[in-house]
Protein backbone atom coordinates (compact mmCIF):
# COMPACT_ATOMS: atom_id res chain seq x y z
CA UNK A 1 0.00 0.00 0.00
CA UNK A 2 1.40 3.23 -0.79
CA UNK A 3 3.54 4.60 2.12
CA UNK A 4 1.97 8.10 2.36
CA UNK A 5 -1.63 6.30 3.05
CA UNK A 6 0.00 3.77 5.85
CA UNK A 7 1.72 6.83 7.74
CA UNK A 8 -1.97 8.21 8.08
CA UNK A 9 -3.93 4.82 9.56
CA UNK A 10 -4.38 6.00 12.76
CA UNK A 11 -6.89 8.60 11.88
CA UNK A 12 -10.43 8.16 11.49
CA UNK A 13 -12.84 7.52 9.06
CA UNK A 14 -16.23 9.19 10.28
CA UNK A 15 -16.87 12.03 8.99
CA UNK A 16 -15.67 15.50 10.47
CA UNK A 17 -18.26 18.14 10.27
CA UNK A 18 -17.08 21.04 10.16
CA UNK A 19 -18.98 24.26 8.53
CA UNK A 20 -15.44 26.45 7.97
CA UNK A 21 -11.82 26.38 9.02
CA UNK A 22 -10.77 24.98 12.04
CA UNK A 23 -10.60 27.53 14.84
CA UNK A 24 -12.19 25.30 17.45
CA UNK A 25 -12.24 22.08 16.47
CA UNK A 26 -14.18 19.19 17.36
CA UNK A 27 -12.66 15.51 18.75
CA UNK A 28 -12.00 12.97 16.32
CA UNK A 29 -14.35 9.54 16.49
CA UNK A 30 -12.79 6.32 17.16
CA UNK A 31 -9.78 5.21 15.45
CA UNK A 32 -10.54 2.92 11.80
CA UNK A 33 -9.92 -0.31 11.41
CA UNK A 34 -5.46 -1.11 10.34
CA UNK A 35 -5.18 -1.32 6.56
CA UNK A 36 -7.63 1.45 5.62
CA UNK A 37 -6.38 4.19 4.58
CA UNK A 38 -7.72 7.71 6.07
CA UNK A 39 -8.96 9.22 2.75
CA UNK A 40 -9.04 13.02 4.58
CA UNK A 41 -5.59 12.84 5.61
CA UNK A 42 -4.43 11.25 2.17
CA UNK A 43 -6.70 14.47 0.11
CA UNK A 44 -4.61 16.93 2.53
CA UNK A 45 -1.45 15.60 1.34
CA UNK A 46 -3.12 16.33 -1.97
CA UNK A 47 -3.07 19.35 -1.38
CA UNK A 48 0.10 19.76 -0.17
CA UNK A 49 -0.88 20.42 3.41
CA UNK A 50 0.70 18.95 6.44
CA UNK A 51 -1.39 17.04 8.98
CA UNK A 52 -1.08 17.69 12.84
CA UNK A 53 -2.87 15.94 15.43
CA UNK A 54 -3.78 17.60 18.13
CA UNK A 55 -5.34 17.80 21.46
CA UNK A 56 -8.52 19.61 22.38
CA UNK A 57 -9.55 20.81 25.48
CA UNK A 58 -11.47 18.30 26.57
CA UNK A 59 -8.13 15.40 25.33
CA UNK A 60 -9.36 14.20 22.01
CA UNK A 61 -7.54 13.94 19.55
CA UNK A 62 -8.46 15.78 15.74
CA UNK A 63 -5.97 16.07 12.78
CA UNK A 64 -5.68 19.37 11.76
CA UNK A 65 -4.71 20.49 8.06
CA UNK A 66 -1.90 22.83 7.11
CA UNK A 67 -2.18 24.58 4.12
CA UNK A 68 0.60 26.31 2.07
CA UNK A 69 -1.10 29.75 2.60
CA UNK A 70 -0.87 28.54 6.60
CA UNK A 71 -4.57 28.56 6.86
CA UNK A 72 -5.94 25.49 8.71
CA UNK A 73 -8.78 23.64 8.03
CA UNK A 74 -9.95 19.98 10.33
CA UNK A 75 -9.40 17.40 7.67
CA UNK A 76 -12.56 16.12 6.88
CA UNK A 77 -13.96 19.53 6.82
CA UNK A 78 -11.56 20.10 4.01
CA UNK A 79 -12.14 16.88 2.47
CA UNK A 80 -15.57 17.19 2.51
CA UNK A 81 -14.75 20.92 0.91
CA UNK A 82 -16.49 22.59 3.73
CA UNK A 83 -13.63 24.22 4.35
CA UNK A 84 -11.28 24.53 1.45
CA UNK A 85 -9.64 28.39 1.16
CA UNK A 86 -9.62 29.85 -2.19
CA UNK A 87 -11.34 27.13 -3.67
CA UNK A 88 -13.49 29.28 -6.79
CA UNK A 89 -17.51 28.70 -7.11
CA UNK A 90 -18.59 26.81 -9.77
CA UNK A 91 -22.20 27.60 -10.53
CA UNK A 92 -22.13 27.20 -14.40
CA UNK A 93 -25.05 25.01 -15.59
CA UNK A 94 -24.50 21.49 -15.39
CA UNK A 95 -25.41 18.99 -18.08
CA UNK A 96 -28.00 16.41 -17.80
CA UNK A 97 -26.71 12.66 -17.52
CA UNK A 98 -28.70 9.25 -18.19
CA UNK A 99 -28.70 6.73 -15.47
CA UNK A 100 -27.02 3.63 -16.87
CA UNK A 101 -29.17 0.50 -15.04
CA UNK A 102 -32.89 0.53 -14.07
CA UNK A 103 -33.19 -0.22 -10.05
CA UNK A 104 -34.24 -3.53 -9.26
CA UNK A 105 -35.60 -4.74 -5.98
CA UNK A 106 -33.26 -7.54 -5.85
CA UNK A 107 -29.33 -7.30 -6.13
CA UNK A 108 -27.84 -9.07 -8.45
CA UNK A 109 -25.93 -12.22 -8.21
CA UNK A 110 -22.69 -10.93 -6.36
CA UNK A 111 -24.21 -7.95 -4.64
CA UNK A 112 -26.41 -7.31 -1.19
CA UNK A 113 -28.75 -5.11 -0.16
CA UNK A 114 -28.73 -2.37 2.35
CA UNK A 115 -31.80 -0.16 4.10
CA UNK A 116 -31.00 2.41 6.32
CA UNK A 117 -33.15 2.03 9.58
CA UNK A 118 -33.98 5.66 10.00
CA UNK A 119 -33.72 7.28 6.93
CA UNK A 120 -35.06 3.98 5.03
CA UNK A 121 -32.75 4.57 1.88
CA UNK A 122 -31.17 1.45 0.31
CA UNK A 123 -28.72 0.18 -2.15
CA UNK A 124 -27.16 -2.91 -3.24
CA UNK A 125 -23.25 -3.09 -2.83
CA UNK A 126 -20.66 -5.81 -3.62
CA UNK A 127 -20.96 -9.24 -1.20
CA UNK A 128 -17.83 -9.05 1.11
CA UNK A 129 -17.94 -5.11 1.77
CA UNK A 130 -17.82 -3.86 5.52
CA UNK A 131 -19.45 -0.87 6.89
CA UNK A 132 -17.47 1.37 9.04
CA UNK A 133 -19.85 3.96 10.04
CA UNK A 134 -19.49 4.89 13.96
CA UNK A 135 -22.42 7.55 13.43
CA UNK A 136 -25.26 6.18 10.86
CA UNK A 137 -27.30 8.90 11.64
CA UNK A 138 -24.68 11.35 10.14
CA UNK A 139 -22.88 8.91 6.85
CA UNK A 140 -23.43 5.36 5.70
CA UNK A 141 -19.68 4.36 4.53
CA UNK A 142 -19.27 0.95 2.30
CA UNK A 143 -15.57 -0.44 2.58
CA UNK A 144 -15.30 -3.02 -0.45
CA UNK A 145 -13.05 -5.92 -0.17
CA UNK A 146 -9.06 -5.75 -0.04
CA UNK A 147 -7.96 -5.79 -3.70
CA UNK A 148 -4.25 -6.56 -3.91
CA UNK A 149 -2.97 -3.20 -2.11
CA UNK A 150 -5.98 -1.21 -1.58
CA UNK A 151 -9.57 -1.50 -0.38
CA UNK A 152 -12.29 -1.56 -3.24
CA UNK A 153 -14.74 -0.23 -3.95
CA UNK A 154 -15.43 3.05 -1.46
CA UNK A 155 -18.95 4.70 -1.47
CA UNK A 156 -20.22 7.12 1.40
CA UNK A 157 -23.06 8.92 2.03
CA UNK A 158 -23.28 11.70 4.34
CA UNK A 159 -26.72 13.14 5.51
CA UNK A 160 -25.93 14.97 8.71
CA UNK A 161 -28.96 16.42 10.43
CA UNK A 162 -27.64 20.13 10.51
CA UNK A 163 -27.94 23.07 9.09
CA UNK A 164 -25.60 23.29 5.57
CA UNK A 165 -27.34 19.96 4.91
CA UNK A 166 -31.06 21.60 4.62
CA UNK A 167 -31.14 23.81 1.67
CA UNK A 168 -34.31 25.90 0.97
CA UNK A 169 -36.95 24.23 -0.38
CA UNK A 170 -36.91 26.99 -3.28
CA UNK A 171 -33.03 26.85 -3.57
CA UNK A 172 -31.47 25.88 -6.94
CA UNK A 173 -28.61 23.42 -5.26
CA UNK A 174 -26.23 23.49 -7.55
CA UNK A 175 -25.97 27.52 -7.05
CA UNK A 176 -26.78 26.98 -3.42
CA UNK A 177 -24.04 24.75 -2.96
CA UNK A 178 -21.72 26.85 -5.51
CA UNK A 179 -22.28 30.05 -3.27
CA UNK A 180 -20.63 27.74 -0.05
CA UNK A 181 -17.51 26.65 -2.12
CA UNK A 182 -19.27 22.63 -1.51
CA UNK A 183 -18.72 21.29 -5.25
CA UNK A 184 -14.98 19.94 -5.28
CA UNK A 185 -13.04 19.57 -8.40
CA UNK A 186 -15.29 20.06 -11.71
CA UNK A 187 -18.80 20.21 -12.38
CA UNK A 188 -19.45 17.41 -14.56
CA UNK A 189 -23.45 17.24 -15.06
CA UNK A 190 -26.24 15.75 -13.30
CA UNK A 191 -27.73 12.83 -12.81
CA UNK A 192 -31.20 11.31 -11.58
CA UNK A 193 -30.38 9.26 -8.31
CA UNK A 194 -33.29 7.63 -6.12
CA UNK A 195 -35.78 9.86 -8.50
CA UNK A 196 -34.13 13.16 -7.55
CA UNK A 197 -31.62 15.27 -9.67
CA UNK A 198 -27.99 15.29 -8.49
CA UNK A 199 -25.38 17.20 -9.40
CA UNK A 200 -22.35 15.47 -10.29
CA UNK A 201 -18.91 16.62 -9.65
CA UNK A 202 -15.11 14.97 -10.30
CA UNK A 203 -11.25 16.12 -8.54
CA UNK A 204 -8.59 14.49 -9.94
CA UNK A 205 -5.94 14.70 -7.35
CA UNK A 206 -3.12 16.32 -9.08
CA UNK A 207 -0.27 13.68 -7.58
CA UNK A 208 -2.03 11.12 -9.85
CA UNK A 209 -1.40 7.80 -8.83
CA UNK A 210 0.12 8.71 -5.16
CA UNK A 211 -3.23 10.08 -4.13
CA UNK A 212 -6.89 9.25 -5.07
CA UNK A 213 -9.35 10.99 -7.48
CA UNK A 214 -13.38 10.87 -6.26
CA UNK A 215 -16.39 11.43 -7.94
CA UNK A 216 -19.51 13.14 -5.72
CA UNK A 217 -23.44 13.41 -5.80
CA UNK A 218 -25.43 15.82 -4.20
CA UNK A 219 -29.07 15.52 -4.29
CA UNK A 220 -32.11 16.67 -2.37
CA UNK A 221 -34.54 14.28 -0.69
CA UNK A 222 -37.67 15.52 1.83
CA UNK A 223 -35.67 18.50 2.74
CA UNK A 224 -32.30 16.63 3.34
CA UNK A 225 -29.31 17.38 1.96
CA UNK A 226 -27.27 13.97 0.13
CA UNK A 227 -23.57 14.29 -0.34
CA UNK A 228 -22.29 10.67 -2.02
CA UNK A 229 -18.67 9.78 -2.83
CA UNK A 230 -16.97 7.49 -4.99
CA UNK A 231 -13.37 7.27 -3.77
CA UNK A 232 -10.82 5.26 -6.47
CA UNK A 233 -9.21 3.71 -3.93
CA UNK A 234 -7.96 0.90 -6.01
CA UNK A 235 -9.86 1.43 -9.92
CA UNK A 236 -12.47 2.78 -11.37
CA UNK A 237 -15.06 1.04 -12.28
CA UNK A 238 -18.07 2.57 -13.36
CA UNK A 239 -19.93 -0.86 -13.91
CA UNK A 240 -19.81 -1.18 -10.15
CA UNK A 241 -20.57 1.94 -9.74
CA UNK A 242 -23.32 2.43 -11.81
CA UNK A 243 -25.15 -0.27 -10.11
CA UNK A 244 -24.91 1.17 -6.63
CA UNK A 245 -25.59 4.38 -7.60
CA UNK A 246 -28.93 2.98 -9.78
CA UNK A 247 -30.21 0.72 -7.13
CA UNK A 248 -29.69 3.86 -4.80
CA UNK A 249 -33.80 4.84 -3.68
CA UNK A 250 -36.19 5.55 -0.63
CA UNK A 251 -39.19 3.71 0.55
CA UNK A 252 -41.42 6.26 1.47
Amino acid sequence: MRSASLSMLAATLAIGISAGCARSPQSSPAPTEVGLPNPASVYCEGQDGRLEIRTDASGGQIGICVLPDGSECEEWALFRNECQPGSPPSATAAPAESPTLDPSPAPPAGWESFTHPSLFYSFHYPAGSTFESSDPDRYTLVVGPLEGDEHWPWFNIAHPDQEDYHPPADAALQTWLAERSRLPGTVLGTRTIAGETAIHTRFDDPRGPQSYSDDRYYFVHGGQLYELTLLHTGKEDWAVYDQFLDSLRFQD
